[in-house]
């Protein structure tokens, strides 16, 4: 009995020490990880400021997709552009650089057509989020005459719908919807509403603990995801193989796009976006054979449905793509970036994006 004692006495220290060593760590780990900028998943690029040609797609940022759509111009065709960090991010960026939307509006003024383009993006966004975010501003009678959708191969490796996306048609109905009561607007998710989520959100506002656990959560996975790529020496050229089960469920979102714009006998372009070494002259993170059946499947599905397919995965050359920060530990050390050009490559895209537009509007 008194041997059984001792062991659990033990025990409870020995489990009390190491909650305390567990509870040191998260401590320092939160004084210092804190004090840096989290690495938002693109290196080097950096998000272009919110501005009346382009937002980032989520309920924090709602003000801002409400004013980019409040100030649609009737006079002129509306292009909506929905897209991941390649939309919304520049590499090596400077003071004054532009993302190729604001660089297409410029040059359209100086051109024979009249035309006001819009962009919506979330970095990795996949199709099925772009479903949603299609949808919901297609509920708040948002129909742009004519929509791009990039197709990215490493996109279509995730199915899963990101929490910012939650109650996303709500909150950008509100106001955008001219109504005099909250009838016409679309039901709220259940598991938002009610007393829960306003305590959440009160807690959260007054406890500030809340969201630096939040930030920390999120350095971690961060820090994961680099230990990984450490052990088992993933880099960015590393081939990033379909997940089949994921790939059909985003193809199957593509098509319920493209089917319900036909209805609308509204424009749609899909387009294969620019690559890093497309020019065979270097690796692509991609399985060859893979690439080029979904290449194949995406214009496959142009030509069953009314849809406009671009190849533009060779429009931006090797020379304005940039650097980024290591994928492991090694933060000296930079990588390519697969995913982001230089300003100079966003205004070689708008260059390219208005020849098409203008050989399509009549």
């Amino acid at each position: 009995m008194r041997k059984f004692k001792e062991k659990n006495i033990n025990s409870f220290f020995y489990f009390f020490y190491i909650m305390i060593l567990t509870a040191l760590y998260l401590g320092l780990y939160n004084f210092f990880s804190l004090r840096k900028e989290l690495n938002p998943g693109f290196g080097n690029a950096i998000s272009i400021n919110n501005n009346n040609d382009i937002c980032i797609a989520n309920k924090k940022n709602i003000e801002c997709q409400k004013n980019l759509f409040k100030n649609i111009d009737n006079n002129n065709t509306n292009i909506l552009f929905l897209g991941n960090s390649q939309t919304g991010a520049i590499n090596h960026y400077q003071e004054g650089d532009e993302s190729f939307i604001t660089s297409l509006n410029k040059k359209s003024n100086l051109s024979k057509i009249s035309i006001q383009a819009k962009g919506i993006w979330l970095p990795n966004a996949n199709l099925r989020e772009f479903e949603i975010i299609y949808k919901s501003l297609k509920n708040c009678f948002i129909d742009p005459e004519i929509l791009f959708l990039p197709v990215f191969l490493d996109d279509l490796r995730r199915d899963s719908i990101r929490q910012e996306l939650d109650s996303y048609e709500y909150y950008l109905c509100k106001d955008l919807i001219n109504t005099k009561s909250d009838e016409n607007l679309p039901t709220r998710d259940i598991k938002l509403t009610g007393n829960i989520e306003k305590l959440n959100n009160k807690i959260k506002s007054k406890t500030n603990i809340f969201n630096k656990l939040k930030s920390l959560n999120g350095k971690v996975r961060v820090d994961l995801y680099k230990l990984r790529n450490l052990i088992f020496n993933i880099k960015p050229s590393s081939i990033r193989r379909v997940k089949r089960a994921a790939y059909q469920e985003n193809i199957k979102s593509l098509e319920n796009i493209i089917h319900d714009r036909e209805i609308g006998n509204f424009k749609t372009f899909i387009y294969i976006p620019p690559l890093l070494n497309s020019d065979n002259k270097g690796p692509i993170p991609y399985d060859k054979n893979e690439y080029l059946i979904f290449k194949d499947q995406v214009k496959n599905i142009c030509k069953n449905e009314k849809c406009i397919y671009l190849n533009l995965e060779k429009s931006v050359p090797n020379e304005f793509w940039g650097l980024k920060t290591s994928t492991t530990f090694n933060n000296k050390k930079l990588e390519r970036d697969f995913m982001h050009f230089t300003h100079k490559g966003h205004n070689i895209l708008s260059e390219k994006l208005l020849d098409i537009l203008i050989s399509h509007i009549k």
